[in-house]
């Protein structure tokens, strides 16, 4: 999601270019106060756009997660898992959203040397002041743990297809939405 045609963020482009010294210098201006105003609301209001998103897949992956432990008696049995439990698999793994964009970054930061500043938690970071690691590291971390959990409630019989059908579920997502489909459906 883009906010380029913000009225706030148009007016701080605006103005940051009449005063760029004294913006840059926290010198007064003519427009100073107001300034700092629009700035600090466009700052709450990027906060909230760029939390939104992990917080809502971070919430799903949590509300699956807590009922599969809560019911995960009920929905395994020896060698076989129901469609409540595979729909609670699904939406507790929407915590390795965490993980493959923590892995992801990492690794293009390996390969490149370069802090790529395209993901929502890495924005989100820079916006509350954190280092950048902090909370794709933290959420991924936890992303791994939910995932290791679950592969302890399935059935023994089911992991290797549970996990080759979400390594290829997981690859076909990616390309579909992020590259494919996605630009054109949330632009």
């Amino acid at each position: 999601m883009h906010t380029d045609n913000n009225p706030k963020r148009k007016y701080l482009d605006s103005t940051y270019k009449k005063y760029p010294y004294e913006i840059k210098n926290n010198l007064n201006f003519p427009e100073k106060e107001k300034f700092d105003i629009k700035r600090k609301e466009y700052r709450n209001d990027r906060i909230k756009i760029l939390a939104g998103g992990p917080l809502q897949t971070m919430v799903t992956g949590t509300f699956g997660f807590v009922l599969l432990l809560i019911y995960h008696k009920k929905l395994f049995s020896f060698n076989k898992t129901s469609f409540t439990g595979w729909l609670l698999i699904f939406c507790s793994l929407f915590w390795l959203r965490q993980s493959a964009n923590s892995f992801g970054w990492t690794l293009d930061y390996i390969l490149t040397g370069e802090k790529s500043m395209r993901g929502d938690e890495l924005r989100l970071a820079r916006f509350l002041d954190l280092n950048i690691w902090t909370i794709h590291g933290i959420t991924g971390i936890i992303g791994l743990i939910v995932l290791f959990i679950v592969l302890r409630l399935l059935p023994k019989n089911q992991i290797l297809t549970f996990l080759s059908a979400g390594l290829t579920g997981g690859c076909l997502g990616y390309y579909l939405w992020l590259i494919k489909f996605g630009q054109y459906i949330l632009p």
